[in-house]
This record gives structure tokens, C-alpha cells and sequence, in this order.
């Protein structure tokens, strides 16, 4: 049985095959046929500097499966991260969101409101 090798993130996500090397996805892996894989550990190793030199901040490692049925990795259900929330086709609504201001430490909605000034205004002296 053949072993194949893939990369692991900190968060337990996966990372997907790309043609763009620039580009670098995390994926669930709950389709294991869009994961980067490789039969030889060093190419697993050289894909880790590459990812981990762009991207500092992440912890990945490299995991050993066995090859299942079309030769994708066989992850038991056990080493799966949470699934991802699928992504939402893009409304209008994004235009109806109300946008927060933080002032004193504490968000506050910013809606359109009369302010109740209990001081009187102050008066401009003429020249």
C-alpha cells in the first residue's frame, strides 16, 4: 500500500492543491481529491518551506496516509478538522449592515439620532 504525504496547518486544516504557487488555501478535507499530496516525504518537505516561508505565522507538519480507492489520501474521520462554513453568494444586504464606532473602550451602533444636549449652546460673540 502506498503512503502518501500531506500538509497540516495548526488549526488541523489541509492544504489544496494549487497550480499557482503564490497562492496558499487551507481546505477541511473533506474532498481529498483537492489536497496536495506526494509519495516522496521530501517534496512534502520542500512544499512546507515554501508555504511556511511565505506565510511565517503558520504551523504546519507534514502527515502520513495510507493511499485509499484513486489514490487519494485515506484520513480517518477521527484526524478531520471541523467542516469550513460554505461561502454565501454575495447580496444587497451587505449595503444594509450597520457599521460600529468604538468610543470609551465599548462598540456602540452608529445610527442617525438626535443628541439630547441638556447644555446650552454657547453664543458667538460678533467683532
Amino acid at each position: 500500500m502506498t503512503t502518501l504525504y500531506i500538509l497540516q496547518n495548526q488549526l488541523g486544516y489541509y492544504l489544496k492543491k494549487t497550480t499557482n504557487k503564490q497562492s496558499v488555501e487551507w481546505v477541511d478535507g473533506q474532498e481529498p481529491n483537492a489536497l496536495f499530496r506526494s509519495v516522496h516525504k521530501d517534496e512534502a518537505l520542500n512544499m512546507l518551506v515554501e508555504v511556511n516561508s511565505q506565510h511565517v505565522e503558520l504551523r504546519i507538519s507534514i502527515k502520513e496516509y495510507p493511499a485509499g480507492p484513486k489514490n487519494h489520501p485515506a484520513i480517518p474521520a477521527d484526524d478531520l478538522p471541523p467542516p469550513l462554513p460554505k461561502e454565501a453568494p454575495e447580496t444587497d444586504q451587505a449595503q444594509d449592515t450597520l457599521f460600529t464606532t468604538e468610543e470609551n473602550g465599548q462598540n456602540e451602533e452608529n445610527h442617525s439620532q438626535p443628541l439630547n444636549n441638556t447644555e446650552p449652546a454657547s453664543t458667538v460673540v460678533g467683532i
